[in-house]
């Protein structure tokens, strides 16, 4: 697996890829009506996804994209980055594409002076996390359109020092 920056012709391959993963991986844990709306709304932030003053990276092979994530700085803490809109293909899921990936995102958002991660996690990937040694700090209610709310985890890890 290749990583690189996303460019802007990505976006659709970007999205396609954050569609299948949201209904594939997430509709065990968040039901069929959910994932259907986190879709949604996830292809309309995709937009931003390559403009955010952080990175945005995908991973692909022969056949296109396996794995897509970045990061972002947060606008009153200059330590802190929220790792964002991290997916793997489910047919590359647990394979480790998100592992490497993830790896590229930390190294960074690192590079750029951040040391303290943060994201929003859904339920259906915390073991990946806290695999990664992401903790759990707090629990998050993400109203993804009026009346929807996904049950999420505000995760968190501290980089070492270069």
């Amino acid at each position: 697996m290749l990583i690189r920056a996303a460019r802007p012709d990505d976006l659709p391959a970007i999205s396609a890829l954050q569609r299948e993963a949201i209904v594939t991986l997430a509709e065990a844990s968040y039901g069929a009506a959910a994932t259907t709306a986190w879709a949604r709304w996830q292809a309309a932030d995709a937009l931003t996804l390559l403009d955010n003053g952080g990175a945005f990276l995908v991973g692909e092979g022969p056949s296109g994209l396996i794995a897509v994530g970045g990061w972002r700085p947060d606008a009153r803490s200059p330590s802190v980055a929220w790792v964002r809109a991290v997916f793997v293909s489910p047919d590359r899921a647990r394979h480790g594409a998100g592992r490497r990936l993830m790896a590229k995102v930390e190294d960074s958002a690192s590079a750029a002076g951040r040391k303290d991660l943060r994201l929003i996690a859904s339920v259906n990937a915390r073991l990946f996390y806290e695999a990664l040694r992401y903790t759990v700090s707090a629990s998050h209610q993400w109203e993804i359109e009026p009346g929807l709310v996904l049950p999420c985890l505000l995760m968190e890890k501290l980089l070492p020092e270069r």
